[in-house]
């Protein structure tokens, strides 16, 4: 089954964050050696905007993400390319923030995408 996809372009003011993880061992002397940690030692998280959609819009990103959410309150990842990007990434959208416009019709809508590295 075809894992799903997270259509909706952001607005811009999209912001990544990077938080490489390093391990460090210190030794005599003041010598600290220092390193990346794990396969994957760099993780993204993304703070994704839409400003200004249609609530019809509005609605169907609420619905995508809260279906990823299982009964058993597991988190289903999907797939999201970034708007200044080629190459799709692998996220979980752990929390969002829908707000009403002063547009009538009209809301913004906030998604944290974390990267998530699993087997396909």
């Amino acid at each position: 089954m075809p894992r799903p996809e997270y259509l909706w372009v952001e607005s811009p003011g999209t912001s990544l964050e990077e938080t490489p993880r390093v391990g460090r061992t210190q030794f005599g002397d003041g010598y600290a050696q220092r390193g990346a940690t794990g396969l994957n030692p760099i993780r993204q998280v993304w703070n994704i905007e839409h400003r200004d959609v249609d609530n019809a819009v509005g609605d169907q990103i609420i619905a995508f993400l809260r279906a990823r959410m299982s009964p058993t309150g597991q988190f289903e990842s999907f797939d999201w390319t970034p708007l200044w990007s080629t190459t799709k990434i692998r996220v979980t959208a752990p929390s969002w923030t829908r707000t009403a416009s002063e547009i009538w019709g009209e809301c913004s809508i906030r998604v944290r995408f974390e990267q998530e590295f699993e087997v396909s």
